[in-house]
């Protein structure tokens, strides 16, 4: 028995430690309160769906003012330091980044050096290839009162990220949020093989929102 738990034990510090460190690049996004997404992929170490509530410190302000200044630009990404992603997530820990105007692999401009400082997990899920897909549009609604968001729940493979703004935050956060907390809610008028369009109407029973801007979206990264 005592060698059966040893064993247990080794399994579950080798299950620990699978993945490596590595730089885990992220939308940043949100002006009331400033959001990271992960820009997830089908293989390690990036296989996992996860968007933080984080605070920039002094470097908020310079976000805030780029994106006033930018209003076109939808777009903003972050290239962290090197960590192993569970580990941060599970710690709320620190990093450093560079903050980008643009994707930052994809000719994006690099803006400054912040330290991202995570204060809440919205979603934090190990993405499976072979997990069934929804019929219906699964996303997931979160935001403050007055300024709401949507991410799209990321099943099987293939699949797509896609995070929007809408509107009818306030509706949503005194129902499915404050009933369900963060669980995926289903669009019974779309189905979940592609994204949701700007302008489109949303229909979580019994909310209903409407989609005021594609910030991301993304399919090549999880073909």
């Amino acid at each position: 028995m005592k060698n059966l738990l040893l064993g247990l034990l080794i399994l579950a510090g080798v299950g620990a430690k699978a993945d490596p460190a590595s730089t885990h690049g992220m939308l940043i996004f949100g002006r009331e309160q400033v959001y990271v997404s992960h820009l997830p992929m089908f293989h390690k170490p990036h296989d996992y769906q996860v968007i933080l509530k984080v605070d920039l410190g002094k470097q908020q302000t310079a976000l805030l003012d780029d994106m006033k200044a930018n209003p076109n630009e939808s777009v903003y990404t972050i290239e962290p330091e090197e960590f192993v992603l569970p580990d941060m997530v599970k710690g709320l820990k620190a990093f450093k980044a560079t903050v980008y105007r643009g994707h930052f692999e994809r000719g994006g401009k690099p803006l400054f050096e912040a330290t991202v400082q995570p204060k809440a997990v919205v979603v934090f899920k190990k993405l499976n290839p072979n997990e069934a897909k929804p019929k219906k549009l699964s996303i997931l609604i979160f935001g403050t009162k007055t300024e709401g968001f949507i991410a799209h729940n990321i099943t099987g493979r293939p699949n797509f990220d896609q995070i929007a703004k809408v509107d009818g935050i306030q509706e949503a956060s005194e129902t499915v949020i404050k009933k369900n907390g963060h669980q995926p809610a289903e669009i019974l008028n779309l189905d979940d093989s592609t994204e949701a369009k700007k302008g489109s109407r949303l229909h979580a029973n019994p909310i209903m929102l409407q989609l005021q801007k594609e910030i991301y979206t993304e399919f090549g990264d999880l073909k």
